[in-house]
């Protein structure tokens, strides 16, 4: 008689299957069963009351000699699918391809085609697996306890592709979980502990030269201009991953964007988290569509030449029943301490990144991203939540490190390992921190005692830059080191200036709604904001909807008002930022010394009473004198002294008529000479609220 106890239901394949002298199933519920055997429909005998089944043969049979429900071959007569090598380097934490073991993976095993299921969850009394294949019967499928690995395993022969499964986890404190796939590829709801069987290798891509570009990819050197978008309201008539092939891809394409930053787009339940609380670190959600249609949209992207970036969320996870959180019955991914593994400002669970396979999973879900999905680089949100232990915490709310520190020194080594892996396995991909803090050497190399991110948000930049906009010109006089301090530091990391949805959000208004004064001004000072972003050193971030010149704070709830288009000062915005875009693609002085002294240099940033700013920007053939003019006047005859000017020819305004401004352009800027016939300045006429770019050649300089 077999007992109904742990031993059975850790290792339900001891006792189920083939036997020396019968073949034995587990069937709760049945009274009768019979099955296929040597051709044969035969009819197994119920042992007592119990569940069991038994059949006898007078030799042991094999798999092959027999099928059950389906014409399937029975999944308690297979081998493990789990190899040795895999629970070695799953032990070892450098199971980089575990997307490849653990979840629900197509694969052929002892000759039969079917799916693997494997998951993790070392402190389950018992683990089942339930699907359409047995019409969601919580009791049908006893899964195997794999060693010392924790992991639970099944192989299901014959089993077909988009069947749903779920995963019930019984506790030792006997609580019953509904869990989903933590490695599921795609989910059938955004809210549901249902995923979907699917076959990564389905896809065919197209993308291959882009793919063989990207390994040389060097970013230091190369133009980035990068177009943030929340997929689901970019546009009313782009509502999935195939219409937004149809409307994003061309609409990036034409206004001179380099790539596409989504935010995250892992599966989350709750749509006003906007993604940033993640429930499917492996699948694109679903609301858009299936895990090969995002596919498409990733390989149109690249067809057009445009990157594709995708926010990643490795710093905490939603507290949701099906999903992550106490997993099996334990602290199992988070940290099981309150006082690391809890959020207080976003009420979320923080990841015990001190454990070998929680971080097992994040590399490998972001290697993922990265080498199966094919994005080019992946943003790291909320970093600085991560490197502090005290983040967002009160005196008495958060623990010390061993070394009675507030880092937190298993973020970090998690931080570096994933860095120089991704670097290392894919390479060309783009690794960017949004990190606040002032945690040194976010972006110097590992073998530097850096972070080895390849670059990361300037959020100072960001802050001072809005403050000083956000003032009445008439107070800027007084603030005009918002605008200078950033560049103090900016040689210290590699920094990308962020304009992003963070800040058009949550009362703080919307871009245009910040600039102070009537609607001319607002208009003019938002393209001056675009210009004078453009034109600083550093590589650059917008979130969509800026370019429209939109009133309103962006809201998850509704899509872009395109419509405003319809209107001359928009339109003007609009315009100036494909233009503008345009060019600075096409002039590498804007971002080919990016990173290195030689590309900006101060010329006047002493102007405080005309609010006025001029600044060279240097390429590798061209360079170009740049003037922001803060305030409404309007000064027809201003001197810039700059030497040894021979030649200058103004190439963008943003006050220019066809951008709706007010026409005060510069098409014969006065270089001035000394006595003795030497250039020492250039007379122009001042714009209001302009970004006014002027190319310009020295006397003896050859670039």
């Amino acid at each position: 008689m077999i007992n109904l106890d742990d031993n059975f239901y850790l290792n339900p394949h001891t006792f189920l299957g083939p036997k020396e002298n019968c073949i034995r199933f587990y069937r709760p519920g049945y009274e009768h069963f019979s099955f296929n055997y040597k051709n044969n429909r035969v009819e197994a005998k119920r042992i007592g009351d119990s569940p069991f089944f038994e059949y006898p043969v007078t030799k042991a049979a094999s798999f092959e000699d027999y099928t059950i429900e389906g014409d399937r071959h029975d999944p308690y007569a297979f081998w493990p699918t789990l190899g040795p090598q895999d629970a070695h380097y799953f032990n070892e934490g450098v199971h980089y391809e575990l997307y490849k073991t653990l979840g629900a993976n197509p694969c052929v095993h002892q000759g039969v085609e079917g799916v693997k299921f494997l998951i993790w969850a070392p402190n389950a009394k018992k683990v089942f697996l339930s699907g359409d294949f047995n019409y969601f019967d919580h009791r049908m499928h006893p899964m195997r306890q794999l060693g010392t690995t924790g992991i639970f395993e099944i192989f299901i022969p014959k089993l077909t592709l988009y069947t749903r499964y779920l995963f019930r986890i019984h506790t030792a404190q006997g609580e019953i979980f509904e869990k989903l796939d933590p490695f599921a590829f795609q989910i059938e709801h955004k809210s549901s502990p249902s995923a979907v069987v699917v076959d990564k290798k389905s896809y065919v891509w197209k993308d291959s030269s882009w793919i063989e570009k990207k390994s040389k990819y060097n970013f230091r050197n190369a133009p980035l201009n990068i177009y943030e978008v929340h997929l689901g309201t970019f546009h009313r008539e782009a509502q999935s991953y195939l219409s937004l092939i149809y409307h994003l891809v061309p609409y990036v394409k034409k206004m001179g964007f380099t790539h596409v930053e989504f935010m995250p787009v892992t599966e989350y339940p709750l749509d006003e988290s906007w993604g940033y609380q993640c429930s499917g670190y492996f699948a694109p959600t679903s609301r858009y569509g299936t895990l090969d249609q995002f596919k498409e949209l990733v390989d149109a992207f690249h067809k057009e030449g445009i990157g594709v970036i995708v926010d990643w969320v490795g710093a905490h996870f939603p507290h949701d029943g099906h999903a992550l959180a106490y997993f099996d019955g334990t602290h199992l991914y988070e940290h099981d301490c309150p006082k690391r593994g809890w959020h207080p400002h976003w009420g979320t669970k923080i990841f015990n990144y001190g454990r070998t396979e929680v971080k097992n999973f994040l590399i490998a879900s972001a290697l993922y991203w990265l080498r199966e999905l094919h994005v080019d680089g992946l943003r790291l949100d909320a970093v600085a939540s991560m490197l502090y232990l005290d983040y967002g915490r009160t005196d008495g709310e958060w623990s010390a490190n061993r070394y009675g520190g507030n880092t937190d020194i298993e973020a970090i080594e998690m931080i570096k390992h994933l860095n120089s892996i991704v670097h290392e396995l894919v390479p060309g991909s783009l690794m960017i921190a949004e990190d606040s803090s002032d945690y040194r050497g976010v972006t110097a190399p590992l073998e530097w005692g850096g972070l080895g991110f390849d670059m990361k948000w300037q959020m100072g930049w960001m802050n001072d830059t809005l403050r000083f906009f956000s003032l009445d010109p008439i107070y800027r006089s007084f603030h005009h080191k918002d605008i200078t301090f950033s560049l103090l530091y900016y040689y210290t990391e590699k920094y990308l200036k962020p304009l992003s949805h963070d800040e058009v959000v949550h009362g703080k208004r919307s871009l245009m709604e910040k600039m102070p004064g009537d609607p001319f001004s607002k208009f003019a000072q938002l393209k001056l904001l675009i210009g004078h972003t453009m034109c600083m050193p550093g590589k650059k971030l917008f979130f969509m909807g800026y370019e429209i010149a939109e009133g309103q704070e962006w809201s998850e709830k509704r899509p872009l008002p395109w419509h405003l288009l319809e209107h001359g000062f928009q339109k003007g915005v609009h315009n100036y930022v494909e233009k503008l875009n345009h060019f600075y693609l096409s002039q590498d002085a804007f971002w080919f010394h990016d990173f290195e002294h030689y590309g900006f240099q101060w010329i006047d940033f002493s102007d405080s009473e005309r609010n006025v700013f001029s600044y060279i920007r240097r390429g590798t053939l061209k360079t170009f004198l740049i003037v922001d003019h803060m305030t409404k006047s309007y000064h027809g005859h201003y001197v810039i002294w700059i030497p040894n000017v021979r030649k200058a020819v103004e190439r963008f305004n943003s006050d220019d008529e066809i951008f709706h401004g007010s026409g005060k352009t510069n098409p014969n800027p006065v270089i001035i000479f000394n006595q003795e016939g030497r250039p020492i300045g250039l007379e122009i006429r001042l714009a209001p609220f302009a970004n006014m770019i002027f190319e310009v050649d020295f006397e003896g300089y050859s670039g």
